[in-house]
C-alpha cells in the first residue's frame, strides 16, 4: 500500500477508534544535523538556508512522502534541493530524482538551480535524458510518452528513488495520477503555496484527493505572514482600489451566455462567453481602470524617480499592450513580456517591436534600474524570479476558481527583505460577476494575514495622492 493510501485509511482508523499494527513500515533515517551551507557551491557561495528551509527539509526526509505548503518567496525549490543533496550524502552516492513540472519555462529554472548546487541535472526530451542523476519533466510530455508504452520511460519511472511535483495546484490532475501511480519512487513530494487549494470544483476535489494518496499528509506548512513576522521579508502594503465605473449591472443576459442586451453582441461562444465579455469590457477595455493604472505609474515615476521600479501583472496578452500603449503617450517606457521568452517593447513613434530570447535581459535591465516599468503575463505567477521592486499593479489578478490562488502567487512576488512592497489590487463593482471575484481576492488575503485596506475612490485617491492630469 502507498503511504498516501495508508494515511488515509489511519485517518479513518482512528476516527472510528480501531486499533491497528503496520509492518513493514520504512526505518527512520539517521539525519543528523543539516549543514545550513549544503547548496554553497563556486557559483552561488553565500547561499545559506534559513531554519525555517533546515527544518522543511528534515521534515520532508523524515516523513519520506507528503505535501510541502510553503508561501511564494519562502524557498520551496531550496528545500527540495537541499534534501536531495542530504540524502544523497546520506548514502553516499547521488540519489536518482523525477521532477515534475508544468511548462517548459519552469523546467528550465530548476535545472539551472540545480546544476548550481551541484546536481547533476538535465531536462527530459523525449526519450532522452543524457547521464544525469535528476530528471527534470514536463508533465505533458512525459505523459504522452508514458500513454505510448515508451520502454525508456517506463523503466525510468521505475528506477527513480525521488518523486517531486512541483507547482502541485493545477488542474491537470489525472495525467499527474496516471504518470506518478507508474513510478515507484520511495520518497514523494509535492511543493506548492496552495496545496491541493481547488476546491470550487468538486471534480478538482476528487483529483486532488487521488493525488493526495499518491503522496501522503502535509508535511511542512508556512504562510506568508511568518515570513515578515520573524523578519524574512518587509511587510507589504496592500491597496484595493474601488472601481464602479461603468456601471454594467443590467447589460448582461444571465440567460443568454455572452450577449449584451444594448448591442447584442457576441462575445464567444461556450460556458466562458459571458465571462469573457465582461472581462473584456470591465477590465480589458475598460478606459476608466487603464486610466488609473497609467496615472498611478506616472505619479510614482515623478514622485520617486530613483527607487521606484512597477511591475505591471495581467492575465491576457492585449491587456498588457494596450497598457504598455498607454504608458509610451506620457513617455514612460517600459517592457511587456510574455509567453516564454517573448518581450514587447515600443520605439518611439509608438511601433510594436517584438524579440525572442529576450527575458532574461529584460529582466537584467529591471534589475539594475535600466528599464522602470515591466508588465508581465500570467506566465510569471509560478517559478519566475523577480528583481526587487517598489509597486505591484494587479492589472488583472484572475476569475472563478483560480483567483484565489493567483492573488497568492502574485502578491508572493512582492515579499523581499528591506523593501516594503505596495500591491495595487482593484475592488470592481462594475458588474456582479467581476465583484465576486474581487471579494473573494480580499477574503483571501485577509484569511492569510495580509495587511490589506480599501482606499477610496479613484477620484478621491487621485486629489491625496497628487496624481497630475495628463
Amino acid at each position: 500500500m502507498l503511504t498516501g493510501h495508508l494515511h488515509l485509511l489511519e485517518r479513518e482508523l482512528i476516527a472510528c477508534g480501531i486499533s491497528y499494527q503496520v509492518h513493514n513500515r520504512p526505518p527512520m533515517l539517521n539525519l543528523g544535523n543539516l549543514d545550513p551551507n549544503i547548496l554553497q557551491t563556486e557559483k552561488q557561495p553565500n547561499f545559506v538556508l534559513k531554519p525555517f528551509q533546515v527544518s522543511t527539509t528534515r521534515k520532508m526526509l523524515l516523513g519520506r512522502r507528503g505535501g510541502i505548503q510553503l508561501a511564494t518567496g519562502a524557498g520551496k525549490t531550496a528545500s527540495y534541493i537541499a534534501a536531495l543533496k542530504w540524502l544523497g550524502q546520506i548514502e553516499g552516492k547521488p540519489v536518482s530524482s523525477l521532477t515534475i513540472v508544468t511548462v517548459t519555462n519552469l523546467a528550465k529554472q530548476m535545472v539551472t538551480r540545480m546544476k548550481r548546487a551541484g546536481l547533476k541535472a538535465s531536462i527530459l526530451r523525449r526519450d532522452s535524458w543524457g547521464n544525469a542523476d535528476h530528471i527534470v519533466a514536463v508533465i505533458n510530455g512525459l505523459h504522452r510518452s508514458w500513454s505510448a508504452s515508451n520502454p525508456k520511460i517506463i523503466k525510468m519511472l521505475a528506477n527513480r528513488r525521488v518523486l517531486c511535483l512541483d507547482e502541485a495546484h493545477h488542474g491537470q490532475a489525472e495525467m499527474c495520477y496516471q504518470v506518478i501511480s507508474a513510478c515507484q519512487a520511495e520518497y514523494r513530494w509535492f511543493l506548492s503555496a496552495t496545496l491541493y487549494a481547488n476546491r470550487a470544483n468538486p471534480y478538482a476535489h476528487v483529483g486532488d484527493m487521488r493525488l493526495l494518496g499518491q503522496s501522503g499528509p502535509t508535511l511542512a506548512i508556512l504562510p506568508a505572514k511568518f515570513l515578515w513576522e520573524s523578519g524574512y521579508v518587509a511587510e507589504p502594503r496592500i491597496t484595493f482600489v474601488p472601481m464602479s465605473w461603468p456601471d454594467a449591472s443590467d447589460l448582461y443576459s444571465t440567460r443568454i451566455w455572452g450577449r449584451r442586451i444594448d448591442s447584442a453582441v457576441w462575445r464567444g461562444t461556450g460556458k466562458n462567453a459571458a465571462t469573457t465579455g465582461v472581462e473584456w469590457d470591465l477590465i480589458v477595455n475598460n478606459t476608466y481602470r487603464n486610466e488609473f493604472i497609467r496615472r498611478y505609474v506616472y505619479w510614482r515615476m515623478k514622485q520617486e524617480p530613483e527607487q521606484t521600479k512597477v511591475v505591471i501583472l495581467v492575465q491576457r496578452i492585449d491587456h498588457g499592450k494596450i497598457l504598455q500603449r498607454m504608458l509610451s503617450m506620457v513617455g514612460v517606457r517600459s517592457a511587456f513580456c510574455f509567453g516564454g521568452h517573448k518581450v514587447v517593447t515600443l520605439n518611439n513613434a509608438g511601433d510594436q517591436r517584438e524579440w525572442v530570447d529576450r527575458k532574461d535581459s529584460t529582466l537584467s535591465d529591471f534589475d539594475v534600474g535600466n528599464l522602470k516599468v515591466l508588465i508581465g503575463s500570467q506566465k510569471f505567477d509560478e517559478g519566475q524570479s523577480f528583481p526587487l521592486f517598489s509597486d505591484l499593479i494587479l492589472a488583472q489578478a484572475g476569475r472563478g476558481g483560480e483567483a484565489n490562488r493567483r492573488v497568492y502567487q502574485r502578491v508572493g512576488r512582492g515579499l523581499h527583505s528591506g523593501i516594503p512592497v505596495h500591491v495595487v489590487d482593484f475592488y470592481d463593482q462594475t458588474h456582479r460577476m467581476v465583484q465576486r471575484q474581487a471579494e473573494a481576492r480580499l477574503l483571501a488575503l485577509h484569511n492569510e494575514g495580509y495587511p490589506v485596506q480599501v482606499a477610496y475612490p479613484p477620484e478621491v485617491y487621485w486629489k491625496i495622492s497628487g496624481i497630475p492630469d495628463l
